[in-house]
Formats: structure tokens, sequence, C-alpha cells
């Protein structure tokens, strides 16, 4: 994925852990569910600024049995308008990640195929200022091109019980991945 005009600023747990609790207290029942005992394995800033183009679509793993889930979290610290290179998803791709994403390359050209059977709805996820964005590792997404000015984010991502994926970029500084970072931690 191009990393033209985009910046990930890794961040420490020590700094962000009481912004990751407040927004975890408000979804913990949906992790619950989805990622009991999860961990932290991703804690940073994300900033697209003018001039960054489209991505590529992509998923964020590779699809193998073993591999545990991966959800990310994300905070708007901006409002985020359409021209500010927002994530654009392509939604309950997720069902066709196994056949696209099934070694480490993605099939952009079968998902097109199935994109076009299944007739994924295409959103950008626009939003205001303090919004929360969430995304499964397996569903497909970009970022959009950014025409208009830096579009800042603060986001954490959970993992569930498994084998970690293959693909996640697991932003953690140095010091947070030498600890194990459990939610029920915080």
């Amino acid at each position: 994925q191009s990393p033209y005009s985009r910046k990930d600023i890794l961040l420490s747990l020590k700094d962000t852990k009481k912004f990751i609790k407040k927004i975890y207290d408000k979804i913990k029942t949906f992790c619950n569910v989805l990622l009991p005992d999860a961990l932290i394995v991703e804690n940073s800033s994300f900033i697209s600024y003018p001039g960054a183009y489209n991505q590529n679509w992509h998923t964020d793993t590779a699809f193998e049995s073993e591999s545990a889930d991966l959800i990310s979290f994300a905070i708007a610290l901006d409002n985020i308008e359409s021209n500010m290179g927002p994530l654009e998803i392509f939604l309950e791709s997720n069902k066709v990640h196994k056949s696209i994403a099934n070694t480490h390359q993605f099939n952009i050209d079968l998902f097109q195929k199935l994109r076009k059977q299944m007739n994924f709805k295409k959103v950008k996820c626009i939003c205001k200022k303090g919004s929360l964005i969430i995304w499964s590792s397996k569903v497909v997404h970009r970022g959009s091109a950014n025409i208009h000015k830096k579009r800042p984010v603060f986001y954490f991502s959970l993992m569930g019980k498994g084998k970690p994926p293959f693909g996640a970029t697991y932003s953690l500084k140095s010091i947070d991945k030498l600890t194990k970072n459990y939610v029920k931690d915080l």
C-alpha cells in the first residue's frame, strides 16, 4: 500500500490507555462477544495529508484458517469530509475473505468479479469529529484520495484468540510489544 502522504505515528499505551479504556467501556459488550480476552496489537495516530492518492483495494490480513480475528477502532480527530481521503469500505466484503485473501497476496481481479455478483455496497466513512469507525481486517477497504486538508485519526486494534494474522501492521511502540496488552487489564 502506498505510504505517500500518509503517516502512522506509534503511540505509547501508557499515554493512551485512559482514552482506549473510555472507548472500550462503551463497546465492551460488542468486544466480549467478538473478541473475548483480546490483545491490543495496534495503537497509533494515522494522518492522511493533501496529495495522498487512492490506495489499492485490500484487506489488512491474509486468510489462514487458524488466524485470530483483528478489529480496528478509530476516532476521528477532526470532521472527515469526502475530499479528505476518508476510509472507503465494501460492506459485507469480509464474506469472501477466504476466496480473495487466501494467500499473502490480495486477488483484486477475483474480488471485482465477486463484488459485482454479490452487489457489495461501497461507503465512505465521512463523519464528525469524535465519531467511532470500526472495521475488520477481513473487510475490503482503502484510504481514498486526499485533496483538501490533513485527516487525523487515533486508532487501536484488538486481536482475539488464535495465531496473529499475516498482513497487519502491529503498530505498537517497542516497549509495548514487550508486554501482554490485554484489554481486561485496562
